[in-house]
């Protein structure tokens, strides 16, 4: 009896995605001539891909387009995805009031494919098409006064220094993002998002009291309830992207970064398991007028550098809740609510002193990275 399980009719009987992960590029030959009649491939097609090396990890790591490349036709390309979507443990069952958010999150992955960063007299922007609007508020990212109805992201020049940190430092596998509440980190993760698609990478993206989200090129859903470990399997791949926003990540082998304000509830436990930690820098004047004369041009720039002076150089205030009283009270309220002791407050907060956050802004040294 053969210690790789047949595919015929059940998949109860498939190997576990751990296990594969262990298999050897001989075993996942082995595998694949065995169920050779079921996925519709000829002994050429296996012998392509065991001559690219493929073992256990990178089989389960394997895209539509890999193997199209390798010259498989379609049918036999479409029953090897489904059966690495079977071992991976993608849910079979997915509630129908999520069909059309995932037929959505399938058109924002494709519209960061399709985007583009464009550059003008008021700087980079990240230009999206229409279905780029899905997972972005649009009363937060300012809207083109030529383009209303297409999203248009502020690039802001750390972000390239932070892009090529993670991405050319291929030892680091975990990464902590922070800054001052409302300076724009999630943006910074969209930008980051827009090269994970451009480059055809797998990713699971975890936003606060948001459900769980796959993005690849095989297949984009989100899982129906506030649960991490459905895709367990994908996250046992160090290939994988780990992308978290505003909540506690969990460990797993997949390449982990996360986006957060202070708060060690976030990133106490995080912390310990090796984490590259790297601070967004508070936003130059200049870099707020251009995205107001970009994205937020209704607004009155002798009003907006009035807001810039009294609450200093965090968009949220000074663009994003500029026309808002409710937000713009809540600054003077958090004055009175500081105390004496404030400049001993050194980036920690908790949930008792949240508000010296709009208040206290963090300044990191900003090194001169060939500018």
């Amino acid at each position: 009896m053969s210690k790789f399980a047949s595919i015929s009719g059940t998949t109860s009987k498939l190997p576990k995605a751990e296990q594969m992960m262990a298999w050897s590029q001989d075993d996942v030959q082995t595998f694949l001539r065995e169920n050779r009649t079921r996925l519709n491939l000829e002994y050429a097609d296996i012998d392509k891909i065991y001559n690219e090396k493929i073992d256990g990890e990178a089989f389960l790591a394997l895209t539509q387009d890999d193997l199209t490349k390798l010259g498989i036709v379609l049918g036999p390309v479409k029953k090897v995805m489904n059966l690495i979507n079977d071992i991976r443990g993608k849910p079979s069952i997915k509630r129908k009031k999520h069909d059309t958010d995932d037929q959505k999150l399938e058109r924002f992955w494709r519209a960061l494919k399709n985007g583009e960063i464009m550059e003008n007299k008021n700087g980079e922007f990240l230009k999206l098409p229409e279905d780029g609007n899905y997972l972005l508020d649009q009363d937060e990212q300012g809207s083109n006064t030529n383009e209303p109805n297409k999203p248009s992201l502020f690039v802001r020049r750390c972000y390239h220094d932070l892009y090529e940190m993670i991405f050319n430092n291929v030892k680091v596998r975990r990464w902590r993002i922070s800054g001052n509440p409302g300076i724009g980190k999630t943006f910074f993760c969209f930008y980051l998002l827009y090269h994970l698609a451009r480059t055809n990478q797998t990713v699971i993206y975890h936003r606060l009291k948001k459900p769980s989200i796959l993005f690849s090129d095989d297949d984009v859903y989100s899982y129906p309830e506030d649960n991490i470990h459905v895709f367990k399997d994908f996250l046992a791949n160090k290939k994988v992207w780990y992308i978290v926003d505003g909540r506690e990540p969990m460990d797993y082998v997949a390449k982990t970064i996360l986006f957060c304000s202070p708060q060690k509830h976030y990133y106490d436990a995080y912390d310990k398991l090796n984490v590259a930690i790297r601070y967004m820098p508070v936003w130059t004047w200049k870099e707020v007028d251009n995205c107001r004369n970009e994205l937020f041009s209704h607004l009155n720039q002798e009003y907006v550098w009035e807001l810039y002076k009294k609450w200093g150089e965090i968009p949220q205030f000074t663009l994003f809740y500029a026309q808002s009283d409710e937000q713009q009270a809540l600054l003077k309220m958090a004055i009175n609510a500081v105390n004496e002791n404030l400049l001993d407050f050194v980036g920690e907060t908790t949930e008792d002193n949240n508000s010296s956050h709009r208040i206290v802004h963090i300044r990191p040294n900003v090194p001169e990275v060939g500018r």
